[in-house]
């Protein structure tokens, strides 16, 4: 009998960002961000270079997320499930895998969304929150009225005392985006925007979004990126007109001003206007953050930028690019980027010493403590050095 081959599926190792990985959610301090995840960065920088499939099966976690993306991406053709539970079962081995989201509830439980599905940390390290009810991948963490919800590639589940279970109805697609709006919880997802109603989900029924890859909620208006940006009014999605963004990976309101990061840059939008802004540079943009002083600082596949009397300027070095998530606090500004954690202070970058993370995904500070969702894990900074938190292998349905 003639041994049957597997798919042909590449990779990637030059540390770059390519089409075929599709945006996703990151959690910071409840603003929703999407980003597109890397392939693996092996030190190798030759173009075009390419792993064997015998040289795959022995890579590690930050592998099996390009090859668990690739196959949800929108419009792609899908890795065969069999061949994602190999990875899964014989490469994570009950570790997290790398880091999509985090969440620090009402309660101060930071909850941990990754590769591998739901985590919350304890004393004795990070333990397991999803039980035999596997959530897959979880791209998206929100705390509603005491009730924290994960959302991610088999759909939406709802954490409680009685253990983590996914919501009735949910006929979601790979949830990228969650946010509550007008007393609903709301999912963007690969097939659409979806609504919780009555203790179920259920699809918005005004128009055909596409993949939704970015919710947020200012107190007055859902916005809705998608291919472009939408906003919802009086019930109904209305396209945003003059914005031609692509896909729209990130968003933030600061002041009187919502600003897009998107894959054709960066946009500006005041009294739900398009407003032109200068000197972009940034190429795709992954992360905006505002400082409490009112200044956005943006992270993109360019590197830094700041906006500075309504110009875009670039900040830093031109080595320090691929910036996938912002942190400010204080006087300084945390950088998380395809080669590690950075900071930014004085009006420098430096990379910050200690374990190796691989590429820094999401940020999040709970008293002195910054926490780093990374390719390798999940980390802490101790004494200005990055280290790994001890991962052990444990279930429970209780927190």
């Amino acid at each position: 009998m003639s041994r049957k081959k597997r798919p042909r599926i590449y990779t990637l190792v030059t540390p770059v960002i390519h089409e075929e990985f599709p945006p996703n959610s990151v959690c910071t301090r409840g603003v929703l961000t999407t980003w597109g995840i890397p392939p693996s960065h092996t030190g190798d920088e030759r173009p075009g270079r390419r792993l064997s499939w015998r040289a795959r099966t022995h890579t590690t976690a930050g592998l099996l997320c390009a090859f668990a993306l690739l196959s949800s991406a929108p419009g792609r053709a899908q890795v065969p499930e069999e061949d994602r539970n190999f990875y899964l079962k014989e490469v994570l081995k009950g570790e997290t895998g790398s880091i999509r989201s985090l969440l620090l509830d009402s309660q101060e439980t930071l909850w941990i969304g990754s590769q591998a599905g739901l985590f919350f940390l304890r004393e004795e390290g990070v333990v397991r929150a999803d039980g035999e009810d596997r959530a897959g991948m979880v791209n998206a963490l929100l705390e509603s009225q005491g009730t924290v919800w994960a959302g991610g590639e088999k759909g939406l589940f709802r954490v409680g005392r009685d253990g983590m279970r996914r919501v009735p109805g949910d006929e979601t697609r790979l949830i990228y985006a969650l946010s509550e709006s007008g007393g609903s919880l709301w999912l963007g997802a690969r097939n659409g925007l979806f609504r919780i109603a009555d203790g179920t989900v259920g699809k918005h029924t005004d128009a055909k979004t596409g993949a939704v890859t970015a919710l947020l909620e200012d107190g007055v208006t859902l916005w809705v990126g998608t291919n472009g940006l939408l906003m919802q009014k009086a019930g109904r999605l209305e396209p945003v007109k003059g914005v031609e963004t692509g896909w729209v990976r990130a968003l933030l309101r600061s002041g009187s001003d919502l600003w897009i990061g998107a894959d054709e840059g960066v946009f500006r939008v005041v009294d739900e206007r398009p407003v032109r802004v200068e000197g972009d540079r940034t190429g795709r943009v992954y992360a905006l953050e505002a400082t409490p002083g009112g200044k956005v600082w943006i992270g993109a596949f360019n590197g830094l930028f700041s906006v500075e009397d309504s110009r875009i300027l670039h900040k830093g070095s031109d080595d320090v690019k691929g910036i996938l998530s912002l942190y400010a606090d204080g006087d300084t500004l945390w950088i998380g980027a395809l080669r590690g954690l950075f900071r930014w202070r004085a009006g420098e970058v430096v990379p910050v010493p200690g374990e190796p993370t691989g590429w820094v995904g999401t940020l999040l500070k709970n008293g002195e403590t910054l926490w780093i969702g990374a390719e390798k894990g999940l980390f802490r900074l101790r004494d200005g050095k990055t280290v790994r938190v001890d991962t052990p292998v444990e279930h429970s349905s209780q927190h």
